[in-house]
Order: C-alpha cells, then structure tokens, then sequence
C-alpha cells in the first residue's frame, strides 16, 4: 500500500463585530457553517457623537465573535455573513479573515480544523449524502 501525505487544510481566524443582541444568532450561523471553535467577547466603540451620528450608529455596544475555520469554508462563511449583513433589518456587521500560518501539536491543529478523519466521523458542516 502507498504512504500518501495530505497537505493539511489551514484554518483562518474569522472576526465578526456585531450588535449585542445578535450576537447568539451569528455563532450559530456560523457553527453551522463549520467553526468547531468559537469565543465571543463583549466590545464597545469609542468613536464621538458626531462620527456616530454621521455614520447612522445607534448603538456602540457590540459581540466580537473570534471563530476558527478551515481555509476551505472560509469564503463561504464570509459570503453568508455578507448576505446576512445586507439581508437582515438592522443586519449590519464587519467580518474579516486572518489566516494562521503556524500552529503546534497535530492534534490540536485536527481538533481546531475539525478534521474527524481518524474517528470516521463527519465534520461539522459537511452534507450528509456525500
């Protein structure tokens, strides 16, 4: 039998701002989209009256949602989050993507790109009919 080596999937650290109050709805979109790992953490702007006015900003108080996905979903998480953030009244939002170049442990970095190929489970995300 062949001894074939996989190039590894690298994961892209997903940050979405958002209002409070949605903040519950955009982690479950986007563990539905396949983030096995996620932390939220409140945030809150500091931009002036002025600017906030200018700009339509009623509230400055926002979820900073930090999610780990692998490099292949990582468009289309993007791509959901920018329809949803047009979509939804009051939807507004800011995504971005940082890739990680570097990680150490194999099995942290399987456990975080939620690579369940050792276990013949299906990872978060994938359909069920392939």
């Amino acid at each position: 039998m062949e001894n074939r080596t996989i190039a590894p999937v690298k994961p892209e650290l997903i940050i979405t701002v958002v209002e409070r109050d949605e903040a519950r709805f955009y982690e479950d979109l986007i563990q539905s989209l396949g983030a096995n790992v996620q932390m939220t953490v409140d945030g809150h702007g500091t931009a002036n009256e002025k600017i906030l006015r200018r700009l339509g900003i009623a509230e400055t108080e926002k979820a900073v949602l930090f999610s780990l996905v692998r490099k292949d979903r990582m468009e289309t998480v993007l791509a959901t989050l920018k329809e949803k953030f047009r979509a939804l009244r009051g939807g507004n939002g800011i995504a971005m993507a940082v890739p990680l170049n570097s990680m150490i442990g194999t099995l942290l970095y399987q456990f975080l790109i939620d690579d369940r190929s050792n276990t013949g489970a299906k990872p978060a995300g994938s359909s069920q009919g392939s």
